[in-house]
């Protein structure tokens, strides 16, 4: 008599039958995984004191998708240098500018030749050469060391930056969220603030480099995005509701607000030795507050963090001689007309259009035509 239980054997046997269930049904997805466009790891090179610019391995490629469905794929390549292109990177005696940027720029979403540095370059044919740096996460102050490594590389004649809602605060260290290995990164934000990089050995642990092998895994946490930081804050998103400008909070506390301004001054401080390049010959690309879709929600859209801080660049740039191309009234026209900038809601980037509206911009912005000329 086993009061209605069964016996311990039989209790075993059900346990193993269930693992082995489990076991077949998980190897089974894994192996399908293998047949469908699973997003690789977009893996960046060890970054130290030698190698202090943080890049791909040359060379390669690695595939990007997003949706569960699969609804965007991209098989990525990086060049010579490391960095998101088809083009090989070399100096030249042709006439030179620098796209500089993060994530928008290195634009894992879209093909490398529908790239707004790749439009530009096609445009521009054996006139000059435009380049791209942009690696995802990259700040202001990850900027100022591409800016470093362009100007010692290539000696480029004019540099453009995007910048985007999180670029400021991410600047500096106290708000990186990550440990943002192989970034540059503001010690501080006053007067003894100072450029720190943070290393990367090339490994994000054991277990995570491990797991980066399983095209199920990878599937679940790079394709659907299904992370545990990532559904806490989907949860957070749903249950509070934050008004959300330039892909950012729109309200911060005053501590944040005024950090980020400093790390703008800072930027314009170090810039002109990063970049050796005198004002007229660099342009800063302002990304615009897509979230913006009528004139009633502009009011609350300049009165956001990012709409603050995207007058204060502004100001500060145009005070220091730059030239500002604000991308905001271009993209709020273009949605007008129904044409989608980016693959909200599935992802914020900048779609190929998005691309392309910068591209031109850019074409027609003082520092461009002055280098550019026929």
């Amino acid at each position: 008599m086993h009061n209605g239980k069964p016996p311990p054997k039989e209790w075993l046997f059900r346990l193993l039958s269930i693992l082995i269930g489990l076991t077949v049904a998980l190897a089974s997805l894994e192996l399908a995984m293998h047949f469908l466009p699973v997003r690789d790891p977009f893996m960046a090179m060890p970054v130290n004191a030698a190698h202090p610019i943080i890049h791909y391995p040359p060379n390669s490629t690695v595939r990007y998708s997003a949706g569960w469905n699969f609804q965007v794929v991209q098989d990525k390549h990086a060049n010579n240098y490391g960095f998101l292109s088809d083009q090989d990177y070399a100096p030249t005696n042709k006439p030179l500018m620098m796209l500089i940027g993060d994530s928008f720029v290195e634009a894992q979403q879209v093909a490398n030749t529908a790239t707004a540095q790749a439009l530009i370059q096609q445009q521009l044919g054996k006139r000059g050469r435009f380049y791209g740096i942009g690696i995802q996460s990259a700040p202001l102050s990850q900027y100022l060391a591409f800016a470093d490594f362009a100007r010692q590389e290539f000696q480029p004649k004019a540099m453009a930056f995007a910048v985007i809602a999180n670029d400021f605060d991410e600047s500096l260290l106290k708000y990186r969220k990550l440990s943002s290995p192989g970034m540059h990164l503001f010690t501080k934000a006053n007067s003894n603030a100072r450029l720190q990089l943070l290393e990367y050995n090339g490994s994000r642990g054991a277990l995570r480099d491990l797991l980066r092998h399983s095209a199920l895994v990878r599937y679940l946490y790079l394709t659907m995005q299904l992370s545990p930081d990532d559904m806490l804050q989907k949860l957070a998103s749903k249950a509070q509701a934050p008004v959300r400008f330039g892909g950012v909070d729109a309200i911060v506390d005053a501590e944040k607000l005024a950090d980020s301004k400093r790390v703008v001054d800072l930027f314009f401080q170090y810039l002109p030795q990063k970049s050796g390049l005198p004002p007229d010959k660099i342009l800063f690309v302002l990304d615009g507050m897509r979230e913006v879709r009528n004139p009633a929600m502009q009011q609350a859209a300049d009165n956001s963090y990012f709409g603050l801080m995207r007058q204060y660049f502004a100001q500060a740039a145009k005070g220091h001689g730059y030239e500002v191309l604000d991308m905001h009234p271009t993209f709020y026209q273009a949605q007008q007309d129904g044409q989608a900038v980016d693959f909200v809601p599935l992802d914020w980037h900048w779609n190929g259009n998005g691309h392309k509206l910068v591209a031109d911009q850019i074409q027609k912005s003082d520092v461009f035509q002055q280098l550019f000329k026929q």
